[in-house]
């Protein structure tokens, strides 16, 4: 082979560039009604499908927090001597204080509604991360 003929270019797969916050907004909205128009409990009543919404804010916020995305993150993420880098600092109690939710109904929401719809999700291949934990979805490596 000549080092004056030119290589032959061959494909490779672009790498995937990260979600933007149009992206993510539209990521969370349409994750609410998906959740929402599955079960027909949230979707008939108008407080219930609040707190879904809360609770789908929360878990998007803990992915982009797992997953270091401080440009969609309004106070970037810090690292904190002797604190646990795994940990999610849940933001549910902050959301219902400031926009009228209430807890315990919230969380009820999270753990017999959205987290059971989220690991179907992840069992269908339709949506990748970490199934485990029901992280990793912004990760551009899933």
């Amino acid at each position: 082979v000549d080092s004056s003929t030119p290589r032959p270019k061959t494909s490779r797969k672009q790498k995937r560039s990260p979600c933007t916050v149009a992206e993510l907004f539209d990521f969370t909205w349409t994750l609410f009604i998906r959740v929402k128009s599955v079960f027909s409990g949230i979707s008939d009543d108008l407080v219930n499908s609040y707190h879904l919404l809360l609770t789908c804010l929360d878990y998007v916020h803990a992915n982009a927090y797992l997953d270091n995305r401080n440009d969609l993150l309004k106070v970037p993420r810090v690292k904190t001597e002797g604190g646990d880098e795994n940990t999610v600092p849940c933001i549910l109690d902050k959301l219902c204080t400031q926009h009228d939710g209430i807890p315990n109904e919230v969380k009820s929401i999270r753990e017999h509604y959205l987290k059971p719809f989220l690991k179907r999700l992840f069992e269908e291949k339709n949506l990748r991360g970490n199934s485990e934990n029901l992280s990793g979805i912004l990760d551009k490596d899933f």
